[in-house]
């Protein structure tokens, strides 16, 4: 992984060279967020303003899985070596396991 890999605005996601489309751009925003936080891990708390850029906006744990499957959807269609987990409390970037069969769509 170079210091070059990650999203690139306005809505694709570089690695290894090259540059993926991530077509969404609630997702750019969450994975752009999530990727320059330290540790690549924010809390929940933090996405009404950074992904729906709106402090008034209510986080559903719903609407933060729905954004995360979409995400690692696009890792794992890109066979790029990321996922995005979520808890209660955060939502963070790992690299995904080598087992083909782990998912977390």
């Amino acid at each position: 992984m170079s210091m070059n890999d990650g999203p690139v605005s306005p809505d694709k996601f570089a690695f290894g060279g090259r540059f993926y489309p991530l077509g969404s751009p609630l997702v750019w925003r969450l994975l752009s967020h999530v990727w320059k936080s330290p540790g690549r891990r924010v809390s929940v708390d933090s996405l009404a303003k950074e992904v729906w850029e709106d402090v008034t906006h209510s986080v559903s744990y719903l609407a933060v899985a729905s954004l995360r499957r979409n995400t690692n959807r696009f890792f794992k269609t890109n066979n790029l070596p990321f996922m995005m987990r979520t808890s209660q409390e955060a939502v963070y970037v790992v690299a995904r396991p080598s087992n083909k069969d782990s998912t977390d769509e």
